[in-house]
Formats: C-alpha cells, sequence, structure tokens
C-alpha cells in the first residue's frame, strides 16, 4: 500500500473539504433552528462539529462575495464592486499562496471568477465563469432606477415544472464529480483543500413536481412572520429603493409563500448533494481524519422586507451559515463570536502550514474550533454593498448583537438583533435621542472607522461609481452593453434602462410606482 494511501496528516497537517452553497439564508437550516427546514446532512455536520451563530458574508452579491473569500480583501480593496467586476486571479491571493506552499488547491463548480485568468488555483473543475457582465450596478447614476421585472417573472414561475427532476440540476453533477475527485484523483503525496462549489439554493426556483407539493402543502400563510408583512413606507430610503428595484415591492403575500416553498425544496435538494459528498468522503475511508467546513457566498431575503434576492444589509441577505466539523474539533458546540468569510482560508492555512498572503484580512477560528482558551475573535465583521438598486453605498459592522449601517450621503440604520433578531425596528429612526440609541450610534461609527481606516463610505461610494462608468461606456464602446441590456429584460439602447412590454406584468408601469 502507498504510504500516502491514508490521509495526509503530517506534522499536524491535514486535509480540508470545503463545500460553498450560494443563497442559503443562515436561518433556513435545522441546526440554525427553522421549524420547516429539511437539512439533515447540514444538521449532522454540526451536532459532529462547531456552527457559528453569527457569521457574515463581506458583501451579498455573488462575484465580490467570492473575491473577498479568496483573496482576504474587502470589495473596495479590490474594486469589485458588483457582479460585472470578476476578480481577475490578481495576486496576493489565497490560491497563490497554497500553490507556494505546495498543497493542491481544487475547485468543482461555480467560482463566479473572470475567464482565462490564472486564480493560483491547482485545479478548476467543471467551473463557472462570470462572463455574462450584469449591467444594472453601472446605471447606479440615475436618479430612479427601474423595477427588474425580470426578477418578478422568476418569482411567478416558482413552483413545479414537469419533467424536472434532481438529477437534472448541475448540482447533482457537482457532487458526482466531488465524490470522484474525493475516491479516485485526489493527491496521494501532497495535502490538499478540495472546495466544491453548489450553485442552489440560488433563484429561480422550478421544483421537481413531488417536491413541489409536498412543500407546497408544508408552507403556509402563518409561517410567514412580520417580516414578509412589513410597510414599504417603513423602509429606510436605501431599502426603498431596493425593493423597488428588485420588484419585492410589487409581491402579494401568496407570492411569498409560494416562493418560500420552492425556497425549501431547493434546500432540500442542496442538502441532498452535501449528503452525497460527505459520504462519499466517508467511504474513501477520509472521514475521520479530514477537516469539513460548510458556508454559502451570502443569503436570500425570499420576500422579508419587501425584498426579492439578496443585496442589501438586512440579516436575511449578509448573515450565512457557517458549519466544522472534523480531527481536533468539538463537537456538538456553537460559538456565538462574529466571524466572517474572509476567516475560512486563515483557518484551513492554519491547519495545512500555509503562509498568509500580504494584505490578506480574516482571523483563524482553529482556537475556537479547539476551544482554546484566549482563542482569537473577531470584536465585530464589515460587510458592503455597491451594486445595483441603492443609490450608494452601503457599510455595515456588526458583532452578533448589534448592526451599524453607514448609507453615504444618507441617515444611518441602527438595529439591536440580540433583541429584534428580524430588524423591525430601526433605533436610527425610532428612537434617534434615546441615550441608548447614542450610545450604540457611537460605538457602530467606532467600529466603521476602524473597519475602513482612512476612508469613508462618501469616498469609497466615488470610486465605485467612477469605476462602474468606466466600465459602462468600455462596454458602450466595444458594443457588449446593448447585447447584456436587452439579456436582463430592457431595448437595446445605452443611455438607460427601458422595461420591455414583455416583461412588465399586466396592470404594473414600466417604472413601478412612485418611491
Amino acid at each position: 500500500m502507498s504510504p500516502f494511501a491514508r490521509p495526509f496528516i503530517r506534522g499536524g497537517l491535514m486535509n480540508i473539504l470545503f463545500i460553498f452553497s450560494d443563497s442559503h439564508n443562515a436561518a433556513y437550516t435545522g441546526c440554525y433552528g427553522h421549524a420547516l427546514a429539511e437539512t439533515p446532512a447540514l444538521d449532522r455536520l454540526a451536532a459532529a462539529g462547531t456552527r457559528f451563530e453569527h457569521a457574515y458574508c463581506n458583501h451579498p452579491l455573488c462575484v465580490p462575495a467570492r473575491a473577498s473569500l479568496f483573496t482576504g480583501r474587502y470589495s473596495h480593496e479590490l474594486g469589485t464592486w458588483d457582479n460585472a467586476f470578476p476578480w481577475t486571479g490578481h495576486a496576493p491571493a489565497w490560491p497563490h499562496a497554497y500553490k507556494d506552499a505546495g498543497v493542491h488547491l481544487a475547485s468543482i463548480g461555480k467560482l463566479d471568477f473572470q475567464p482565462d485568468a490564472d486564480h493560483g488555483l491547482a485545479e478548476e473543475i467543471l467551473p463557472k465563469y462570470r462572463r455574462s457582465l450584469d449591467i444594472h450596478g453601472l446605471f447606479r447614476h440615475e436618479p430612479r432606477l427601474p423595477p427588474r421585472w425580470q426578477m418578478h417573472q422568476d418569482a411567478r414561475a416558482a413552483g413545479p415544472r414537469e419533467g424536472l427532476t434532481e438529477e437534472k440540476f448541475d448540482d447533482y453533477k457537482m457532487a458526482q464529480r466531488a465524490v470522484e475527485w474525493l475516491q479516485r484523483d485526489r493527491p496521494l503525496d501532497r495535502p490538499w483543500l478540495l472546495n466544491v462549489n453548489f450553485t442552489m439554493p440560488h433563484p429561480s426556483w422550478p421544483c421537481p413536481p413531488e417536491l413541489w407539493k409536498k412543500w407546497d402543502a408544508r408552507v403556509k400563510l402563518d409561517h410567514l412572520g412580520a417580516e414578509f408583512h412589513e410597510r414599504f413606507e417603513r423602509l429606510h430610503p436605501y431599502h426603498r429603493s431596493f425593493a423597488h428595484h428588485s420588484c419585492g415591492r410589487y409581491a402579494d403575500i401568496e407570492l411569498i409563500r409560494r416562493n418560500l416553498a420552492a425556497y425549501l425544496a431547493h434546500l432540500e435538494i442542496m442538502d441532498r448533494n452535501v449528503g452525497r459528498v460527505l459520504d462519499g468522503l466517508a467511504a474513501a475511508g477520509l472521514a475521520e481524519e479530514t477537516l469539513v467546513l460548510y458556508a454559502s457566498d451570502h443569503g436570500e431575503n425570499c420576500g422579508a422586507h419587501r425584498i426579492w434576492s439578496k443585496m442589501n444589509l438586512y440579516q436575511e441577505s449578509i448573515r450565512v451559515p457557517l458549519l466544522a466539523s472534523g480531527p481536533g474539533v468539538r463537537e456538538g458546540c456553537v460559538e456565538h463570536s462574529p466571524v466572517s468569510l474572509l476567516d475560512v482560508f486563515p483557518t484551513c492555512a492554519e491547519a495545512q502550514g500555509v503562509a498568509r498572503p500580504a494584505g490578506a484580512r480574516g482571523i483563524s477560528l482553529w482556537g475556537q474550533l479547539r476551544g482554546d482558551a484566549g482563542a482569537a475573535r473577531n470584536r465585530f465583521v464589515y460587510t458592503e454593498f455597491h451594486g445595483n438598486g441603492m443609490p450608494g453605498a452601503a457599510c455595515a459592522v456588526t458583532d452578533g448583537r448589534v448592526k451599524y449601517v453607514a448609507c453615504s450621503n444618507a441617515r444611518p440604520m441602527l438595529f439591536e438583533i440580540s433583541y429584534d433578531a428580524h430588524e423591525m425596528r430601526d433605533l436610527a429612526a425610532d428612537l434617534p435621542d434615546a441615550p441608548h440609541t447614542k450610545e450604540l450610534l457611537a460605538q457602530g461609527q467606532a467600529w466603521l472607522k476602524e473597519a475602513l481606516g482612512g476612508e469613508t463610505p462618501e469616498s469609497i461610494d466615488a470610486r465605485a461609481k467612477r469605476d462602474q462608468a468606466a466600465l459602462r461606456k468600455r462596454m458602450e464602446a466595444d458594443g457588449t452593453l446593448a447585447a447584456e441590456i436587452f439579456k436582463r429584460g430592457y431595448e437595446r439602447r445605452a443611455d438607460k434602462l427601458v422595461p420591455r412590454p414583455e416583461f412588465v406584468p399586466a396592470g404594473q408601469k414600466p417604472y413601478g410606482e412612485p418611491l
């Protein structure tokens, strides 16, 4: 037998399986307390290891979230402002550090990086790159973006689709390929990290008929809490703008219920694929000696706060699941200190002897996973958004108890989420003069200043809009702008977004109702 036939644990090093999903709102998981969600594979992973209660993405949008994960840098440091600015692979980044250390870093599935670039990965298997640039963020200078009626159309299409089976989703292929890699293709002469990227439960949500029947019957209107009934007029102006643009403003409660049922159905499918990969790990004889991590790139509102999709600073959008299990990891534990996706690769790197690339942020969570006294902990974590639907930069800092959101050239938001989990009371608006509010505002402002160094939301917003305007000009000059605009449901013109009539629902105005 080869001396490397067993998992590579030598001198403290180990192998790592990192499963990364898309749009998984942490609250919709059994181990996080959801009453309906069926996620037995993830629940089993949590029971065998450690669950992080307050984990956050660093940008609630696919391209920038994944760029921050792999580089250890904030979006405003990278210039990955939205889904039109994919990471180009420029170093220093974690994949390059892994290459230098001789640890095999392989990825299967969605990356959302710029294609035809060196990302530093040893293997990119069945990769999904960002080949089509989302042009919505390039029109942020307009005083009022129209509703994204394609999103409303996707919401209305959630439900049963004849002939659809779980095996027809791409994630099934990704899971099968991951099992093959673990059992047949993994390196035997060096440590490895396998990153398996699923696209579920990202919308849209067509469902196999029998699975839809199950969830349609199970999800009742009574399951929709106050956050799904919030009045549009109560939202912060930034979130009103996005609720209008995402079409959540135009969804009735039954449409929201149907989409929640479809979302839970897709979560069940995604969890089964996670289970397939974990079973493959066990079948290869690797389960007891491999660190397993699970997280998601961002959350999903599903109609909460009148919002479809993510791309906002509510908990539904920025809070993500983070689970860890494996050698040395405490079993059945819950960690309450704030963590973010920036902490994933530092944790892996400590386990595998990889040096941190220059400028990379984040802390290793190994101490917390082992239960070490004095383990490193974040005091707060930072999230930002610079994409379409919001008038300017939105920057959030939170410790899992309080969340402060700074909005460029607008009033801030403040939520005491330890008492108001669904953020139904914005203290900055409802109790601005209360001493407690002022104390929390001051704390949030101090955290934000520390996170941003010498920058401000206004200075970052100016840079983002400058880069977005420049990209718009380049795309207009090379002829790609009009094509991307048309692809997303608008007329072929470059001066503004004009919804095509076939996408505007009956009885609605092309630009919706006044804000």
